[in-house]
């Protein structure tokens, strides 16, 4: 196999120097069958030197060949070497995970590849392969970062949500299984993981869009970047029965703070509004987040830190909450306030009220009902155990308001 490699590559050699950006289409055997195999090779790539590389796996319905010319940003760009097999438009199964390995090895034998520097991205049901087999840690890979992973339901029990394998869980705004995501995410901070997010606003379930391949180059920069800037976790927003703006204030610590950029995501429009900008005397991003004028609803702010030329790169995500429909004043709220313990909670949590609900529900962070209970008395047993860890909101059902507090699960 190495000697076939050899001379396919000889093909574009000139002085052990490939000229230009070169597209090699070829195959590799995995699971006792062959598969095709499609490269992206780097301008004047020199096999006396090592070059990180991507294995892409397309998504159900694609093609190798597709997602590999998707990605060939990331070989004019980095110097990247991109490998995408093929499986004949089909979710790579648990049984055949060698497909991925043996495509990686088949790369590894053929170019000089750095062995630090080995990342795994896919795209919906192969995004979906990418993070569970990823998290696993089934193969030496410095990081992965999924675009848009098909995950049917929000019971994350099939996923290592503690591993350290580093993640940058890439979404568009638009996506139609954009809560699902969102809950993922937020399951996966609950646990610690290392995970980034990185959000496109108006782009769905596709890689049709302009900004596929800068997308992926932002991920990747997170997976590489240098550990001299941090900003500070961020604490959930609740905005209730107000449209005042509010701000919030989050330090930054940099080896430069004087060559700080910030800049913000929003994952939702028409709730509320913001923007941030980056206080070089306090070392501050200042975030100004205004609830529209009688809307509700639920979203987040990514926001991003970076040195100049994104060398080193942090974020923090501010959850926010926007609720108008509390219809009582102040002063009733706080004597219709319900009591949660304990809180947190593992397994099973007591709901306290001073006053006779009608039922209460379990929300998660992107605001899907979960749980649905009626009241039973003045205390109400509510049973949590399948959940995951994170952040949750119970409403309280009253007959002319409701109530909402958070919950967190551990």
């Amino acid at each position: 196999m190495k000697n076939f490699f050899s001379i396919l590559i000889a093909m574009f050699i000139v002085s052990n120097t490939i000229q230009a950006a070169q597209k090699i289409d070829t195959v590799f055997t995995a699971s006792g069958k062959k598969h095709k195999l499609y490269y992206s090779i780097p301008d004047n790539y020199d096999a006396s030197k090592q070059y990180p590389m991507v294995v892409g796996l397309h998504y159900c319905g694609g093609s190798g060949i597709q997602y590999r010319n998707a990605l060939t940003l990331l070989s004019d760009s980095l110097n990247y070497i991109v490998v995408c097999p093929d499986n004949s438009s089909n979710q790579i199964p648990d049984a055949n995970i060698d497909i991925i390995t043996a495509a990686a090895d088949t790369a590894r034998s053929a170019f000089n590849i750095d062995a630090g520097s080995m990342y795994l991205t896919g795209m919906s049901c192969n995004g979906e392969v990418t993070f569970r087999q990823g998290m696993n840690k089934f193969y030496p890979f410095r990081g992965i970062f999924p675009w848009v992973p098909w995950i049917s339901d929000n019971n994350f029990s099939a996923y290592k949500l503690d591993s350290d394998m580093p993640i940058v869980l890439a979404v568009g705004t638009y996506d139609s299984n954009f809560k699902t995501l969102m809950s993922l995410y937020d399951s996966l901070k609950a646990n610690a993981a290392n995970v980034n997010l990185v959000l496109v606003p108006g782009v769905g379930h596709t890689l049709s869009f302009n900004e596929f391949g800068a997308t992926m180059i932002h991920c990747i920069k997170y997976l590489n970047s240098a550990k001299n800037i941090e900003i500070a976790a961020a604490k959930p927003i609740s905005m209730i029965n107000t449209d005042e703006e509010k701000q919030v204030e989050i330090p930054i610590t940099a080896s430069n703070s004087k060559n700080i950029k910030v800049k913000q995501v929003l994952s939702v429009n028409g709730v509320f509004e913001s923007t941030t900008t980056y206080d070089k005397t306090s070392n501050k991003a200042i975030v100004k987040i205004k609830p529209v004028a009688g809307k509700s609803g639920v979203g987040k702010i990514v926001i991003e830190a970076s040195e100049a030329g994104d060398s080193a790169i942090a974020q923090t995500v501010i959850n926010v909450r926007v609720d108008k429909n509390v219809s009582v004043k102040n002063e009733e709220m706080k004597a219709l306030k319900t009591t949660l313990a304990p809180n947190p909670a593992k397994g099973q949590v007591v709901l306290s009220t001073p006053s006779t609900a009608n039922s209460f529900e379990l929300l998660d962070i992107s605001g899907k009902i979960l749980i649905q209970v009626k009241a039973s008395g003045s205390q109400t047993m509510l049973d949590i155990s399948k959940y995951q860890a994170g952040v949750y909101f119970v409403k309280t059902n009253y007959s002319n308001t409701s109530t909402l507090e958070k919950l967190c699960i551990q």
